[in-house]
């Protein structure tokens, strides 16, 4: 969980010249953040803190922080992806600063707003169900299956636990030497087994 922001903190840098001299306004009335920006989202340091710009913006114009469970969406990036104007992944809308363009979202919904075709499946490839609660969101905006992970996880075990058996040695020892590859433990017991 994240911690929360300081709102007056938020509210001064927005107001400050600061803030101001790392914006830019666009044509289609998004303010661009010009400042330090890592993966397409500007960042801003606040009470020595790194934040997304766009964050800080949405807390100073609603006067609260947002909630932990909640994501900043760009309505700018959703209505131009939806009209075929932005292709989504790491595009300039990360980068607006707009309180006007910003909006509180769940992450489920800030995923499906467009961010690409893989926001839009409903079902991984496996035919599990990708809704809240089976979804791994670690790498955004891609999303991936959590039962599939936990059932490669549950591969990986077996098959170490196999591969350690058949050498004869322990887990631990097995694991310093090998790691935890599910490919190299499978190559093991290809091996041993040939």
């Amino acid at each position: 969980m994240s911690r929360a922001l300081d709102v007056a903190a938020c509210q001064d840098l927005v107001a400050s010249a600061r803030w101001l001299d790392k914006i830019q306004q666009a044509d289609n009335g998004c303010l661009l953040w010009v400042g330090f920006v890592h993966k397409g989202y500007g960042r801003v340091s606040v009470n020595g803190r790194a934040v997304t710009a766009s964050r800080v913006a949405l807390v100073a114009a609603l006067g609260r922080d947002i909630a932990s469970e909640k994501d900043v969406g760009h309505l700018c990036h959703d209505l131009a992806f939806a009209a075929g104007e932005c292709e989504g992944g790491i595009c300039i809308h990360r980068r607006c600063v707009n309180p006007l363009h910003l909006e509180e979202q769940s992450r489920r919904d800030n995923l499906l707003a467009g961010v690409s075709a893989n926001a839009k499946k409903t079902h991984c490839p496996r035919g599990h169900e990708l809704v809240e609660g089976n979804l791994s969101l670690r790498a955004l905006p891609k999303r991936s299956c959590l039962k599939c992970a936990q059932e490669r996880d549950q591969k990986r075990v077996e098959v170490i636990a196999a591969a350690h058996k058949m050498l004869g040695i322990t887990q631990r020892e097995y694991v310093r030497k090998y790691g935890r590859s599910l490919a190299t433990a499978e190559s093991i017991l290809g091996r041993v087994s040939e």
